[in-house]
Order: structure tokens, then sequence, then C-alpha cells
């Protein structure tokens, strides 16, 4: 009996810190995949719980354009819009411009005249950690509609990091339909070390309860044994305030795990010597 009692103990004890663990993994690896974009900042900027970031501001003067894949090319700003082309010219289609808030825009070189179509919009942007790759990518919606499809554009950017690249080089991986995915390779695209605060920041709240709880304790045996020694003249151990209730703790302790235990690995009546009914 005491033997199963044994083991149940240790199986429900290992079933609890399991959960405990899961639950801290499980909220330790959610936040980790977190990055908000900043209110009032250009959307290339995001920062994380534990206070890293993403920062490809630096990116913002110019956009990045990609290598000609078959009849389409790509121009890429991850913080503003822009005009591509830069004048009306020959353009046909819809531009890709500041007044449409495009953020990634597809040249297409197959007419007599090229075509120009905003994929996805700076206002659209989400940055978020894609597990199947294990890499951070920029999302965009709200592209130039497509009639034939009766649905808009979108973009996904896969944002590697690359410290050999200064500012950016942008590569196409593949276009399913109208949907977009590419790659966006910098040094920017590295996760960063927040920037340092120039508010001063307080102690936390388990700071000061820390405090407090010290600055209480060392007043409470500092003046007990102060008080002891010239209220009453006691010396050695008799200066400690309440010494009986210190030096009987531990049996309470002790007390108190072999009453909550004994329910199960054995009879309380032969432990505490009580009598039954």
């Amino acid at each position: 009996m005491e033997l199963s009692c044994r083991v149940s103990i240790r199986v429900v004890l290992f079933v609890v810190c399991g959960l405990v663990l899961t639950f801290h993994t499980g909220r330790s690896s959610s936040a980790a995949l977190e990055c908000t974009l900043l209110r009032g900042q250009a959307p290339c900027i995001c920062t994380m719980p534990n206070g890293s970031l993403i920062d490809m501001s630096p990116l913002a003067p110019n956009p990045i354009q990609s290598k000609l894949a078959g009849v389409y090319s790509y121009r890429y700003n991850p913080c503003r819009p822009f005009n591509w082309p830069e004048t009306n010219g020959s353009a046909v289609g819809s531009q890709c411009t500041v007044a449409n808030d495009g953020a990634v825009c597809q040249k297409d070189s197959g007419g007599a005249k090229p075509a120009y179509f905003f994929c996805g919009t700076t206002r659209s942007a989400i940055i978020y950690f894609n597990t199947s790759d294990g890499s951070w990518h920029a999302k965009y919606t709200h592209g130039q509609n497509a009639p034939r499809l009766g649905r808009q554009r979108t973009v996904d950017v896969k944002l590697t990091c690359d410290g050999s690249v200064k500012t950016g080089e942008l590569e196409v991986i593949q276009q399913v339909g109208i949907d977009y995915y590419l790659e966006l390779k910098s040094q920017y695209a590295c996760i960063a070390v927040a920037r340092p605060s120039h508010k001063p920041s307080g102690p936390s709240v388990g700071t000061v309860l820390l405090i407090i709880f010290f600055v209480l304790a060392v007043v409470y045996f500092v003046g007990g044994i102060l008080f002891l020694r010239f209220a009453r003249g006691a010396t050695g151990a008799e200066m400690i305030p309440n010494i009986s209730f210190w030096a009987a703790l531990p049996g309470y302790i002790k007390e108190g795990a072999v009453f909550l235990f004994t329910p199960c690995c054995g009879s309380a009546d032969r432990v505490h010597g009580y009598e039954k009914l």
C-alpha cells in the first residue's frame, strides 16, 4: 500500500511539473514570436517582448529592385511608399505610387509597353515568424485588385539576416497566381538589441517588495536584539527575538509535510498516535 501511494505521489508531482513547464515554455515561445510594429513609426520597425527589434529604417531612402525573373521584376521599400516609374512616361496599367501606398511593386515587361502593379500596401504590413522555415517575414496585402480572380494581390517577403549585405538585395522566390514570395537579404533584417531609452526606468514591483521585506527583516532582528539586550538584559541566544518560535519552525515544517502526505501513504493515527473513534 505504501509503495503504491508513493508511486502515485510521484506520478502526480511529475504531471504537475510537466504542466508547469509546458505552460511556461508555451508562454515563452509565443512571446518570442511576437514582433509589434511601433505606432507612429515607419512600418519597418518592430519590437519584441524581450526588448529586441528588427529595424529596417536605414532602407527607407531608396526602394530595392530585384533582378529580372522572366518578364517580371520587383521593387520593395519596407518603410514608405514610392513611385515606379518615377514619371508617368509610357507606363500602362496601375502604377505603384505613393498615392496607392505601394510597398511592393511588380513590373511586367512582357508587353509592348511595361505595366506596373502595386502588390501590397505599407499600411497592411505585419512582421511575423514563420515556423516552417525558421525565419522572420514581412507580409503585405491590399494590393491591386485582379478582376479575373476576384481578389487583391499579396506579397510575402522573407527577411534574411546577412551582415555582408550593407543595404539590401531582393530576390524572387516564386509567384503563385497573384501571390508573390520574395526574399530580402540585408544586415538590417537582423534582430538587434533595443536602443537604450533615455527615460529613467524605476524598480519593478517585485524589487520594491523584496526591498521592503529585507528592510523589515533587518529592523525586526536588529531592533529585537537591541531591545532584549538592553531592556531585559538578555545574553547569547536569548537575544534573538521569539527564539522559541524560530527553534521550533523546522519541526512545524516537518509535521506539516507529514500531515500532508500521510492520508495517502499511511495511517495518520499511526504517525500522530491518535485513537480512532
